[in-house]
């Protein structure tokens, strides 16, 4: 069978998703898709297309909406969705990529939307106190699908999944470890603000992952930066003591797989990462609190302890979500 696996090309989140899946369907015949503006981060595989679609761009750890306005472009978005010619093939996946999802549903083309954001189309997946109607708006609209299966921290509905973790984290959470430093990634914070930030705690190693690099370098003697990379990044995730991140899904998900203190701060405006992190304070050594330095030591004490505390993590396996989108692929649902 023949498919398009169209992914949002903003954030690390959905790469990781798509390296992690890509090998499940080794027995198809796959075409992928890329839109949005994508960080330097190599998946592995070929991309056959590439389109400009839409991002938002973020300022010192929040949606700068004005900026992000003025960089969209409605005219090119509906000429890729016209021009995309998606009725070669069986089925089009989305990873919360809208031009995939639309151009499949001007062709009536068999569609499944396979993401995180999926799963806020159930009124069971947690939210915060403060419900944002537009947000949620966008989260049903932005690339509707036909058919849904969705990723979260539990089983909060029938077509929800737990995480499914990369097979390389699967395969050496036995032999990860503790090498005393702190990993960072928050790709929406200007570097130069986060290296002082992390400067005043000189007895912690900070190692930060940013786009806004090509090549790694030191900068003071308990900072090193790296540019995004899949790879560097899984391994210094396997070997920290702590993992300070924004409120995205696959990052947290991995940190807490692993049984890693977590400090989340989702992006100031992300509505999807104010969810995110409201469901992920519920497992232990999660911190979800402002950037501060109140808190920061708070969370720097707990990468410190003795011991690794058990979250009883609960994940997908491969066959699990093969098995859903084959039930999507041969109308079997």
């Amino acid at each position: 069978m023949k498919i398009l696996y169209a992914f949002n090309g903003t954030g690390y989140g959905h790469a990781s998703r798509v390296i992690s899946i890509l090998p499940l369907l080794q027995h198809h015949e796959v075409d992928i898709m890329v839109s949005g503006e994508m960080n330097p981060i190599d998946i592995g595989y070929d991309i056959k297309y590439q389109f400009k679609g839409f991002t938002f761009v973020y300022d010192n750890g929040k949606i700068n909406y004005w900026k992000t306005i003025k960089r969209l472009d409605v005219i090119q978005f509906i000429k890729d969705v016209w021009s995309l010619n998606v009725t070669q093939y069986d089925l089009v996946i989305s990873d919360f990529e809208p031009i995939s999802a639309y151009a499949a549903k001007l062709r009536v083309v068999k569609s499944l939307s396979l993401s995180h954001q999926a799963s806020f189309l159930s009124k069971n997946t947690p939210r915060p106190y403060e419900i944002d109607p537009m947000a949620e708006w966008v989260l049903k609209n932005y690339a509707p699908c036909k058919y849904n299966i969705g990723f979260h921290f539990d089983k909060y509905d029938d077509f929800i999944l737990a995480p499914h973790i990369r097979s390389v984290i699967r395969d050496n959470k036995e032999s990860t470890m503790r090498l005393g430093h702190i990993l960072v990634y928050l790709s929406a914070y200007n570097i130069n603000d986060l290296v002082e930030t992390f400067t005043k705690y000189k007895e912690y190693k900070f190692i930060i992952f940013t786009p806004q690099t090509k090549n790694s370098y030191w900068n003071h003697s308990n900072i090193e930066i790296k540019p995004t990379n899949p790879y560097n990044f899984m391994y210094a995730l396997l070997w920290c003591n702590g993992v300070i991140t924004g409120g995205g899904f696959e990052t947290v998900a991995e940190a807490l797989y692993l049984n890693k203190p977590v400090f989340t701060i989702p992006i100031r405006g992300q509505y999807e990462q104010e969810c995110n992190a409201t469901a992920a304070s519920k497992f232990d050594n999660v911190f979800k609190e402002p950037l501060s330095e109140e808190y920061l030591k708070e969370f720097m004490a707990a990468t410190k302890r003795i011991g690794i505390h058990e979250n009883n993590f609960k994940i997908s396996t491969d066959e699990e979500v093969l098995q859903a989108i084959e039930n999507v692929l041969y109308d079997q649902v």
